[in-house]
């Protein structure tokens, strides 16, 4: 489980202490400059999607993983389809806000709504008003913003969010749109009815080539993060998707 930027691993709380937690091997990190993770010693080569990939990669060999199902939160989704592009221990993966844009910004403003939030990804330094939007356009509108979540945020190296986005913009990356639209790695796409942050109907224009499915699923009265925000359904949706691919 790759989390969102600028949060952390305790995204996935409410699916580490379910009984998925029993059912599954289930690893969650804080990626580089976020969380409990230390900042970069080497910002340029360490806060890029390709490097946080390397990294999860690292993470699952050094468990003596020969396979692994990805489940990526908005960066983490990202991050997901870079490693599913690159590394054939991914056997399925399942993302959530996080649109599959080509490389380039108009590529990129594709995928993402033009709103004063998404602005915020990029950027170093937040002020306080700032952080507080950046964590509740995250976690939805209608939900409470837990202090943990503000304090992920403000904790968080702005670098990673510069330079991820810089690199990406760059073309470091895969072209992620090619990616799913060419790989046959089983794929479930999931978003909130009422994502603020991401455009729908281009998600739903994409001609993937092995989506779960048929198509992607939207969670109705659900925003950016369905893991936190609709917990029961969502992991009753993981696990069957599991099923099918891990066993």
């Amino acid at each position: 489980m790759i989390h969102n930027n600028s949060f952390q691993s305790r995204i996935f709380e409410k699916q580490i202490l379910s009984p998925l937690g029993n059912k599954y091997q289930i690893i969650a990190f804080d990626l580089p400059g976020h969380g409990d993770s230390d900042d970069a010693s080497q910002p340029q080569r360490t806060y890029n999607i390709p490097a946080y990939a390397d990294i999860a990669a690292e993470i699952a060999s050094s468990l003596g993983l020969q396979g692994v199902g990805v489940y990526g939160c908005s960066l983490g989704g990202h991050v997901g389809i870079e490693m599913m592009a690159r590394y054939p221990l991914v056997k399925c993966l399942m993302i959530n806000g996080a649109p599959p844009v080509g490389v380039g910004e108009a590529a990129m403003m594709e995928g993402f709504l033009p709103i004063p939030q998404n602005e915020l990804i990029g950027k170093e330094i937040l002020t306080p008003a700032e952080v507080g939007m950046f964590a509740q356009s995250t976690i939805g509108a209608h939900l409470e913003c837990e202090p943990w979540m503000v304090e992920s945020v403000a904790r968080t190296d702005g670098r990673a969010r510069r330079l991820v986005v810089e690199a990406f913009l760059a073309g470091t990356a895969h072209d992620q749109r090619k990616v799913v639209e060419s790989s046959r790695v089983p794929l479930a796409v999931i978003n909130g009815e009422h994502d603020p942050l991401v455009n729908l109907e281009y998600i739903s224009g994409l001609d993937y080539a092995n989506i779960w499915r048929g198509q992607p699923v939207i969670f109705q009265d659900a925003g950016h993060v369905p893991c936190w925000e609709q917990p029961d359904r969502f992991n009753l949706l993981l696990d069957e998707f599991a099923e099918e691919y891990l066993g």
